[in-house]
């Protein structure tokens, strides 16, 4: 919903305007044509899905897979300012070639290229993409062309990550890092703890309270069910895990750049089983 908060213009509680880094490399956060051609040098495979009403490509990306071994997705880039999740996950696609993996990795680096473009969190017709796909007022799927692309694919994502989803999110007014987790449990598991341990290396963890629709409990949102992309893939998809990760967006945004390479690179090695490095 739509509204004018003086002179600002705010949807669903957020304010309509750019949110745009520089970066440490000489770029800005929303440089997306220096993005796609450094992430092409990466040596994964690179697929297409589709493109925006802006004609702007969302791909998928992934190592070699091997028959038998855990399957895992990482997906950053979903509200378009939250631009430290897709820089710090090219850094990671960077260096894939140089492990020595034993994990099938599926990653949508950019999943709304055209509010990654402009800064904003929004897709062009000022949507949320996280949203949508079910538990909708309507009680009907209302998917925005970003939706219909995910959605297209979803029984293949599903299977893709089976074992486990990782979602790259910040939140451009928070000085907390906390996490999202869904599973089949009512505490967070080893996963969970263990990429929280990096995360507040770096970060104050959240205090407890409300947030949002969910309540924060030691640093974390358990099991909450409100229709986001990764509880769609749990609840709908049955995959086994998924984590959503919320740096604090008024931290500096190379240290969360470098914050979330730490915490994609232990997501990876804790389904790796110990023989990560070469």
């Amino acid at each position: 919903m739509e509204r004018k908060s003086g002179n600002k213009i705010m949807i669903n509680g957020r304010e309509l305007r750019p949110y745009i880094w520089n970066l440490y490399n000489g770029h800005k956060t929303n440089d997306i044509d220096y993005y796609y051609t450094r992430m092409m040098e990466s040596g994964l495979k690179v697929e297409e899905l589709g493109k925006t009403d802006n004609d702007l490509p969302i791909f998928l990306l992934q190592n070699d897979h091997v028959k038998g071994q855990p399957n895992i997705m990482i997906m950053s880039g979903v509200h378009g300012e939250e631009t430290a999740g897709p820089w710090g996950l090219l850094n990671v696609m960077m260096k894939l070639k140089l492990m020595k993996i034993h994990v099938n990795i599926s990653i949508i680096p950019i999943m709304n290229p055209y509010g990654f473009s402009k800064g904003i969190r929004f897709n062009a017709d000022l949507k949320s993409i996280n949203s949508g796909y079910f538990r909708t007022k309507s009680g009907k799927p209302e998917l925005t062309t970003e939706g219909e692309i995910f959605n297209r694919n979803f029984v293949r994502f599903s299977e893709l990550a089976r074992n486990g989803f990782l979602s790259c999110h910040e939140d451009v007014m928070e000085k907390h890092f906390f996490i999202y987790e869904i599973i089949n449990g009512t505490k967070p598991d080893f996963y969970c703890n263990e990429i929280q341990l990096i995360g507040i290396k770096y970060f104050d963890k959240q205090p407890d309270g409300p947030t949002y629709d969910g309540t924060v409990k030691d640093g974390v949102v358990m099991n909450e069910k409100d229709g986001t992309i990764d509880d769609y893939l749990f609840t709908i998809g049955g995959i086994h895990r998924a984590i959503t990760t919320e740096t604090p967006g008024t931290a500096d945004i190379n240290k969360r750049v470098y914050v979330t390479e730490q915490l994609i690179t232990k997501f990876i090695e804790l389904y790796n089983a110990g023989r990560f490095f070469i």
